[in-house]
């Protein structure tokens, strides 16, 4: 049976793997290994989120997301 609903823990991670993909990709180019690595981390995280819940909406408020 599919999951309805998103794990507490998933949206967490997915949270912190985003900010870490944002803040890298703000200094370093794209082809930077801490880029790279920020995306390979980030991408598995949303490919399961997406599976649940799509599409995914990211609010920026106040300088916040």
């Amino acid at each position: 049976m599919p999951e309805t609903k998103i794990q507490p823990k998933k949206l967490a991670l997915f949270g912190r793997c985003f900010s870490l993909l944002f803040s890298r990709s703000n200094l370093y180019e794209a082809n930077h290994p801490s880029c790279i690595q920020a995306v390979n981390e980030f991408l598995p995280i949303a490919q399961d989120i997406l599976k649940v819940h799509s599409p995914v909406v990211l609010i920026m408020n106040q300088e916040k997301f």
